[in-house]
């Protein structure tokens, strides 16, 4: 009787883990986690003409793009205002050179902005 009662015992714990195991927050169908994949920081490009340009993103909707030129010019920063709603991938710059609204395809270490004629590529500083 003992035997029995022990085997019903590790049966119902059995499928309690299983039942445990099996939950989990499916909402978040994107192809980032956490923080190492927000918007929020440095990314660099150098264009087709060895232009250096730097977005800073900042955690108040706010930015700066710096641009170093090839040719030893000079640089020149512009601000800007930004919108970035991450469940539609969008984003909308104000102010700036880069001013529109772009599609984002973002990973930790990668931050593509298209715009449906033209795709940016920037990389993580």
């Amino acid at each position: 009787m003992k035997t029995i009662k022990f085997l019903s015992m590790m049966l119902v714990m059995l499928a309690m883990s299983v039942c445990m195991a099996g939950c989990s927050n499916d909402d978040d169908d994107s192809e980032f986690v956490g923080d190492s994949a927000s918007i929020v920081g440095n990314w660099v490009q150098t264009n087709e003409y060895g232009t250096l340009i730097t977005l800073y993103f900042k955690a108040d909707k706010t930015g700066v793009i710096n641009y170093t030129y090839s040719d030893m010019s000079g640089d020149s920063n512009e601000n800007f205002e930004y919108d970035y709603i991450e469940k539609d991938r969008s984003l909308v710059i104000i102010g700036s050179q880069l001013s529109g609204s772009y599609y984002v395809t973002l990973t930790a270490t990668k931050l593509i902005l298209s715009d449906g004629d033209y795709s940016y590529t920037f990389t993580r500083k």
